[in-house]
């Protein structure tokens, strides 16, 4: 391939996958940089660490080896390394190390590359230099490097959660374009385990000429059988079961006006047992007064206390620049004087935010997983952006998010409306189901829409 064209597809590259890996703070940003060659002038090394998603380093075609090398200005002790390949495969690399920018270690290396976002980490060593040093070329003989990133050793989530909430590859079971037995998507899907056996799950489709809540029964976490629609004019449903007094609780986003997300508000459907929840038939309902804007949505549940008059959850407000991430407690539900409150979750909008997300802070899920406690957050890195959403894991115990990074067969870029559940699997194990909107604007080829996969472990560690 001639050298112009390397160029070109190297461009191309970089607008389609702009996005920034964000986790602790990227000790690389702006640093000095150097690289042994670039394919000509608006591709040099500093590109690669320049925070812009759309720039990166290429290198002259057809020599090697080639090498990029960052100086940290400081020592630091370092364990990870991101690089962002793009889809310009890289088979064989290491990752080197220095004091003095002369003799080098290396901490990595590979010789089967396959390009596109390495996400790596090795034992702490303490470093100034870091160079990626790039022996054998993959399908193009040019090596380009989008994102060049270098983070310190911090207390980081379980590993293994991490794993679950981003391998589907790897896990032991999955679907994408979800649709149930009537053809309907199950778009922003919440799973839970049915204590009759199976499961239960709920998701918005849109029928009839309106989006509608509707809910499902699987056998297998992977095919789902229509059984009724809980709320016209709905979306962005969860679905969380009340264990003390055998009953479910509904909370969705309302919308106001027929076929218009404006206004939106919170409701809450409370159905006294199973048979209810599945003739659509609640007990008790609430619709929550748009106290902070006129767009409220996408709740998830934190808590139900055992009376089931206090309600705990979580959802998004609109404060006039952008989605933030609220919580909102219900009392007296199932009294007459049911009181509803609210609080901006500063801080943690604040942490999303210093992690790249320049858009909308939209959707979460709550749960434990190996008793650790975590949220699944959505963020946009870009308003107005779809192939810009990502997500993140809130780790309570480290009170910071870090940056999930989810790999798809087809490796779709744009992931939201996540959730995750601990439950049994249809082998009688104990395993995570997760659940992922993937939008058209970032996703694959067949891997549009609903996405839902589960793995299984071993050990009964989850709380």
């Amino acid at each position: 391939m001639k050298k112009g064209l390397l160029v070109a597809l190297a461009v191309s590259i970089f607008l389609l996958w702009g996005v920034q890996m964000a986790g602790a703070d990227n000790l690389a940003l702006g640093k000095p940089t150097t690289a042994s060659s670039i394919c000509s002038p608006g591709y040099e090394a500093e590109k690669a660490v320049d925070g812009d998603f759309n720039t990166g380093w290429v290198s002259e075609t057809n020599i090697t080896p080639q090498w990029i090398r960052l100086d940290l200005a400081a020592s630091y002790d370092i364990n990870r390394v991101i690089l962002d390949w793009v889809v310009v495969d890289v088979m064989s690399y290491e990752i080197q190390v220095s004091d003095d920018d002369s003799n080098w270690a290396t901490v990595y290396s590979t010789t089967t590359g396959d390009g596109g976002i390495d996400n790596i980490s090795f034992e702490a060593v303490n470093t100034r230099y870091v160079r990626v040093y790039c022996t054998k070329y993959g399908e193009y003989p040019i090596f380009s490097l989008q994102r060049f990133e270098v983070y310190e050793a911090l207390e980081e989530p379980n590993p293994d959660v991490v794993e679950i909430l981003t391998n589907v590859i790897g896990s032991t079971a999955y679907r994408y374009n979800v649709e149930d037995d009537t053809g309907k998507r199950l778009d922003t899907l919440k799973i839970i385990e049915n204590p009759n056996g199976g499961y239960l799950g709920v998701y918005h489709s849109y029928a009839g000429g309106e989006f509608q809540i509707r809910l499902a029964t699987s056998t297998d976490l992977i095919n789902w059988i229509y059984k009724t629609t809980l709320a016209p004019n709905s979306s962005q449903p969860t679905l969380a079961y009340h264990a003390e007094a055998d009953a479910y609780l509904l909370v969705h986003e309302q919308w106001m006006n027929p076929n218009s997300i404006w206004p939106a508000r919170l409701k809450f459907q409370y159905y006294s047992s199973l048979d209810d929840l599945l003739n659509a038939n609640p007990s008790r309902t609430y619709l929550a007064p748009s106290i902070l804007s006129f767009l409220e949505g996408t709740p998830n549940v934190y808590n139900i206390s055992d009376d089931g008059n206090t309600i705990e959850v979580g959802f998004h407000f609109y404060n006039n620049t952008r989605d933030v991430s609220v919580r909102g407690t219900l009392t007296n539900f199932l009294s007459e004087n049911p009181g509803w409150q609210t609080e901006i979750q500063t801080d943690y909008n604040n942490k999303l935010i210093s992690k790249g997300v320049n858009g909308n802070i939209g959707d979460r899920d709550y749960g434990w997983i190996f008793k650790g406690e975590y949220n699944i957050q959505e963020g946009q890195l870009a308003s107005g952006d779809w192939a810009s959403w990502r997500v993140w894991l809130y780790d309570y115990e480290l009170e910071d998010f870090t940056f999930l990074n989810v790999r798809t067969h087809g490796v779709s870029i744009a992931f939201a409306n996540p959730t995750f559940t601990v439950l049994t699997s249809p082998n009688n194990l104990p395993c995570v189901v997760v659940t992922y909107f993937l939008p058209r604007e970032g996703a694959a080829p067949g891997e549009l829409a609903q996405l839902i996969f589960y793995t299984e472990y071993q050990e009964d560690s989850a709380k």
